[in-house]
């Protein structure tokens, strides 16, 4: 593995691990609909800008409808 693979990976996990944090400290402070709320609107900022940097600018939202509302019935039944 070369170095800038190994830092990736632990940045990832990094980043992860603080999500899980943020998540388990909201959990005692609001209720179940908000934190699903607040963490996919606090994803949005990080996809949208790695979609840019990617050059997926056409974004399609009647193609990501029925998945992105499946992802989230998903979040809200966990």
């Amino acid at each position: 593995m070369t170095p800038t693979v190994l830092a990736f990976a632990a940045t990832a996990a990094l980043g992860w691990s603080l999500c899980d944090l943020s998540r388990r400290f909201l959990a005692a402070r609001m209720t179940a609909w908000a934190l699903v709320f607040w963490v996919t609107v606090g994803a949005l900022p990080l996809l949208s800008l790695w979609a840019l940097a990617r050059g997926e600018g056409d974004f399609e939202p009647a193609g990501y409808l029925l998945p992105g509302l499946a992802s989230l019935a998903l979040n809200v039944a966990a």
